[in-house]
Formats: C-alpha cells, structure tokens, sequence
C-alpha cells in the first residue's frame, strides 16, 4: 500500500470544488488479489487540483481481493466508495455489473481501470482533464500506455509509440470497426454525459465486451483524442482472461461475438456496403482456422468462399479428420495463438 495518506491525497485539490469529485474513477475487480493493490496505488499516487473519488466493484471474489479493497477502504474513507459482492452478478446476467456501478459514478468526468492494469504517470488524471477542459468538443481522451505480459514477464512499451503498426491513434469510425484494434480503456477518461449515452447503448448489444460499443459511440458522436506523447498506464495481459484464453472455444466465441458486433455497429451507423463486406472479409479469413478446429459447420459454408487457395482447402480437409483436429486444437493451444 502507498504511504501517501489521505490528506496528502487532496492537499492540492481547490477549495472552489467543495467535496464536489470531479473525476470517478470506475474499478471493477474479480479475482485480482495479486495485482489490485498496484491498482488502487496508481490511483492514490494522482496529484491533481480537483477532487476524485475512487468507485471500486469487487464482484464476490474467491481470492481474498475485498479484504485487500477494505484496508485501502480503512485508511481513506472518503475517496473510496466500494461496492463489495457477497454473490457473483456476472454471472447472474452480462452487463449487470456496468449498471450496479453507475449510480455511483458522480464525477463530471469518468475515468477506467480494472483491477488488474494500473496507472504509472501521477499526472495522469490532470493532464486528461486539463485537456478535455478546454476542448469541449472531446468526448473521451486516452493516452499511451504499455503492455506487460504476466507470464513471460516482458514488458512492450509505449505501444501507440512503438507499434503504430498493430495500436493506432488515429480514429476513425468505418476504419475502426472494419479494422478494430486495441485502444487502451485503462487510460479512458470519459466526459460523463458521453458515458452515459455509450453505457446506454452498450445495454443494447449483446457484446463480449462493452467497451468495444462504448467505442464505436463515443467516435459516432463526439471527438476522440489521443495523448500520445503521454504513456500513463500498464495493460496486464494474464494467460487467463476474457479477452486472452487457451480454450479455443471461448477464443473462437468470443472472435465470432465480436464480429456479429461489428456488423450490427456497421449497419446502426450507416456504413457503406463495402464496409460490411470488410468487416465479413476480415472474419472469415482471419478465424477460419479457429471454426475449422471447433466445426462450426454453419460458418465454415459461408468462409469456403473467402478461403480458396489450395493451402486452405487442404486444411479444411485435415479438420475434417478426428485425429487431425485434435493434433490441430492442441498445436493452437500451444502458440497460444489468437486466429
């Protein structure tokens, strides 16, 4: 735990703003017992001129991490608001979570992170607010940030910086949901009244993964901006995870569940057909190993089109062989490759 105490925390808040937050910080946990601490300190450590209130939903973890939350809960009671589940709501219904959080969310601006990504620029929150102060018309400002790899133990640093090819910066609605890539909701910073409209559609969709809606909304109806000289955060990726997973079915579920996304986003925003027809190009080329493997019969019918050469054909053949499959579905659990 940081050694910074709770009036260090708000010695530099103005007197103007009262106890009135203005940033919510919105933290989600669920089983992040080994990392939340990093978490909660990222958020402490901010030095700002305004006051932030730190929201944080553990949802009936099994490893200990609400007795973590309470301790942080103990010694600043009043910039934390924990919301601590004594039954698991994910499981209960998807999105469930999103809506028990959001009464609690009282900022004008509202900043993200989950329990197992953290904050390392104690400026962070300042520079995004001081930003989207004086640009109004921005409706969510992001940053840099790095990736580490928890197993492997390596870190990719400042990635929009370093990896422009595979982590843009520059958005633009069609390009995006033709081409979606990952764009760091750690390091999100929300103007409420945008969050609310993205939370609301979000609702809407059946989506694997509401950030991916909350996205594509905040692109359709206000301006994106990216401070990308500005690397503020860490994204964890764990070997385990919802979006990071060696079962291929719940790979290839979620690659599908995304896709259906994308076209459903495409068809609410107006895209052209040549969009939908990229957004289809891009599915069955790239995941038709995964529905080969898992046989996915309706999809393979609808992929053989997109998939002629000689190569593919022969690999369709191979899945259709037991024995073959299984060599396959264990070949792509060992690369622990996402198709």
């Amino acid at each position: 735990m940081i050694s910074r105490d709770e009036s260090s925390v708000k010695s530099g808040w103005k007197k103007e703003y009262g106890d009135t937050p203005v940033v919510s910080i919105r933290c989600t946990v669920y089983n992040h017992a080994d990392y939340v601490e990093k978490t909660l300190d990222g958020f402490l450590m901010q030095i700002t001129d305004f006051p932030f209130e730190i929201v944080v939903h553990d949802d009936a973890s099994t490893d200990g991490s609400a007795d973590i939350i309470r301790k942080y809960v103990e010694k600043y009671p009043s910039l934390f608001k924990p919301i601590l589940q004594t039954e698991n709501q994910h499981s209960k219904e998807r999105g469930k979570v999103g809506r028990i959080v959001m009464p609690y969310l009282t900022g004008k601006y509202i900043a993200f992170c989950e329990g197992d990504d953290y904050w390392t620029d104690e400026h962070k929150l300042q520079k995004q607010v001081d930003y989207m102060e004086s640009h109004p018309e921005c409706g969510l400002c992001s940053t840099d940030f790095d990736i580490y790899h928890q197993d492997e133990g390596n870190t990719e640093k400042s990635v929009l910086k370093n990896r422009s090819d595979k982590y843009r910066s520059d958005y633009d609605l069609e390009k995006w949901i033709i081409k979606p890539g990952y764009t760091g909701p750690m390091t999100w910073v929300f103007r409420r009244e945008v969050f609310a409209k993205c939370f609301e559609e979000a609702t809407k969709m059946k989506s694997p993964d509401g950030t991916f809606v909350w996205f594509a909304y905040a692109l359709a109806n206000s301006n994106v901006y990216c401070l990308k000289e500005d690397t503020t955060a860490v994204y964890r990726i764990l070997a385990e995870s919802a979006a990071h997973t060696n079962n291929i079915e719940k790979s290839y579920s979620r690659v599908k569940a995304l896709y259906k996304t994308r076209i459903e986003l495409a068809k609410k925003y107006g895209l052209s057909e040549d969009a939908v027809k990229a957004i289809n190009d891009s599915f069955y080329k790239r995941a038709y190993k995964q529905m080969a493997i898992v046989n996915d019969k309706e999809e393979l019918a609808k992929a053989k089109a997109y998939n002629n050469s000689l190569s593919k054909k022969v690999f369709f053949l191979l899945t259709k062989i037991g024995p073959c499959r299984l060599f396959l579905r264990r070949l792509w659990t060992k690369k622990k490759k996402q198709y």
